[in-house]
Parts: structure tokens; C-alpha cells; sequence
């Protein structure tokens, strides 16, 4: 998304510049080809695309594939075509669940709001002209490619994801508060590139991923917070009020309040997370479970609940 956001900035400066050919405006111009364009990639993947790892259009070897089955088993989750009551009612049971829910929520709040309107922001400041501001989106999406790829490094080499998306909370709250009491200038411009949630949204899709385990479940939780994914994209923009431009204060206090609440969600999280693998330790040395981890876990389609060999990434 980041990557796109830039490239994004160059096109739409481009169809500036289609404003009025054949009587349609520039807007227009660009829904209507980028519109094209989308329809068409869509047709060719859904008809080529593979849907198995071990597809054929891979052209894997007999030892390759063997590869790509371990990489499947060590994701905890094996593909299943019933959907599993028990997961479900566990996954609504756990507090994580909602916490998840909220986070995505609130991040693509932010997201949402200034994914659109970003280039007003720039615009209403009044120093830049619509071209400019179009194109001043390109350093905020290099500075989120940076950011995103750092935050990824970091969390996987300290095996610290939730201390990560915190801190890109933190960040993307500053961004805010520049944007509410800095004066014009520079600062403005620093507030935008601040301003994103790419970093702690791919931690918290990270943590989604390897700390979810069972297959009713994983798809369960991912269906939840992609529906939240939507809602908060198309409620973002709804906070960008016009009556209180430049400054937009009231919705970037929600945003700030957003992000402070999604800091402690973070935090909770880890905190359940550490608490359950020490008693699951705990239970080891005990002697309390099996001497050795079932057999076959992944195939038994056991969740990270009822595997309590699990142990959570925090």
C-alpha cells in the first residue's frame, strides 16, 4: 500500500493534466481508466491465479513441494472445508478477539482519513497548489516503505511485535499533534508523513497470523477484522469535516484518542500472551502435559487454546 501510495501520487498528478480532454474532467479520467485497468487484472487473476501452493503453474519439484507442505504445516493451520462451531465460540470467548477488532477499527480510522484527504490537508494549508499537494504524498509513502520495513526487521529479529506497533502508535500520534499546534511550515509537512499506521498495522497483522492457530478460527478471526478493516476505511473519511479545515482539530483528536487506545490494547495483548506461555511452562514442569507434543497437531486442526504446546509470539 505504501509502494502504491507513491506510485499513486505521480499518476494522479498525471491526470491532472487530462482535466477537460473529451469533456470529462480529471476525476473522471481516472476512474474511469484505473477503473479499466482494475477490472481487467481482476478477470486475469481470478482465471490464473493458483489457489493450491502445489499448483501446477509452479512447476515445483517432488522435493519442492515437500518444502512448501512443511511451510504449510508450520503455519499452525491446514485448510479444511466444514467450519468448526467449537473455534468460533472459542474465539468469541477470548478477550483478544475484540482486541483485535478495535485495533484494526481504530487504525483504519486514520487511515481511512488521511489515505483521502491527505492531499487536502496539504492543499488547505495554503502555501501549495493541487499538483503539489498531490505530489508532496510521495515522501509520506516513502517514509511509511521505510518505516513498514524497519517495523517488519525489528519485531521478527527481537521477536518483539507488540513493543513495535506501540511504538508506531506513538509516532503516528505525534504526527497528529503536530498537526493540531505546530505553526505552518515544515512541521505541517512532518505531522502528514507522521501521520500513518502502516508500521503498527503490519505488526498487527503479524500477530494475527502466528498467534492464531486452527483453521475455523484463524478465518474467523481474519473475516472479523477485515469487516472492520472496511468500516473503519469508509468512517475515516466521514471525521474530515470541511467547517473545521486546515487545522481539522476535532478529527484529529479522535485519531490521537484512537491510537492512545490502541497503545493499550497492544500492551494487553502482550500481556495475555506472556501470561499464558508461563503457564503453559509452568504446566511442563509440572509434568502436566505430555512428555512429548501431540502428533499430528496440525492435522487434528487443534487451536492455539486447546494446543497447549502453543507458544505465543509477543
Amino acid at each position: 500500500m505504501a509502494i502504491s501510495g507513491a506510485i499513486g501520487g505521480l499518476i494522479g498528478y498525471g491526470f491532472l493534466n487530462m482535466n477537460g480532454i473529451a469533456g470529462l474532467s480529471a476525476w473522471r479520467w481516472y476512474m474511469l481508466i484505473l477503473g479499466i485497468i482494475t477490472s481487467a487484472l481482476g478477470i486475469v487473476v481470478f482465471i490464473f491465479l493458483p489457489d493450491r501452493a502445489d499448483s501446477r503453474w509452479f512447476r515445483l519439484t517432488s522435493i519442492e513441494k515437500d518444502i512448501i507442505h512443511e511451510r504449510i504445516q508450520d503455519s499452525a493451520m491446514v485448510q479444511r472445508n466444514s467450519i468448526n462451531i467449537e473455534h468460533i465460540l472459542e474465539s468469541v470467548k477470548e478477550p483478544r478477539l475484540y482486541c483485535y477488532i478495535l485495533v484494526s477499527l481504530l487504525m483504519n480510522l486514520v487511515n481511512g482519513a488521511m489515505g483521502i484527504y491527505s492531499t487536502l490537508i496539504i492543499k488547505s494549508l495554503g502555501h501549495f497548489s493541487e499538483g503539489q499537494s498531490i505530489l508532496l504524498n510521495i515522501p509520506a509513502s516513502v517514509i511509511a516503505v521505510i518505516l513498514i520495513s524497519s517495523a517488519a526487521y525489528v519485531s521478527k529479529r527481537l521477536n518483539e511485535y507488540s513493543y513495535v506497533a506501540i511504538l508506531g502508535c506513538i509516532l503516528t500520534t505525534l504526527g497528529f499533534i503536530f498537526l493540531i499546534v505546530v505553526p505552518e511550515g515544515a512541521g505541517i509537512l512532518a505531522g502528514i508523513f507522521l501521520a500513518i499506521v502502516g508500521p503498527q498495522y503490519t505488526v498487527y497483522l503479524s500477530l494475527a497470523s502466528i498467534n492464531i492457530a486452527g483453521y475455523t478460527k484463524k478465518t474467523f478471526y481474519i473475516s472479523i477484522t477485515t469487516v472492520t478493516y472496511c468500516v473503519g476505511n469508509i468512517t475515516g473519511p466521514l471525521l474530515i469535516r470541511q467547517e473545521f479545515a486546515p487545522r481539522y482539530i476535532p478529527a484529529m483528536s479522535v485519531m490521537i484518542a484512537g491510537m492512545i487506545l490502541s497503545s493499550f490494547l497492544f500492551y494487553y495483548m502482550r500481556w495475555s500472551f506472556i501470561r499464558e506461555n508461563q503457564y503453559r511452562q509452568q504446566l511442563m514442569a509440572s509434568n502436566k502435559l505430555p512428555p512429548e507434543p501431540p502428533k499430528d497437531v496440525k492435522e487434528t486442526d487443534l487451536t492455539d487454546k486447546t494446543n497447549l504446546y502453543f507458544i505465543y509470539h509477543i
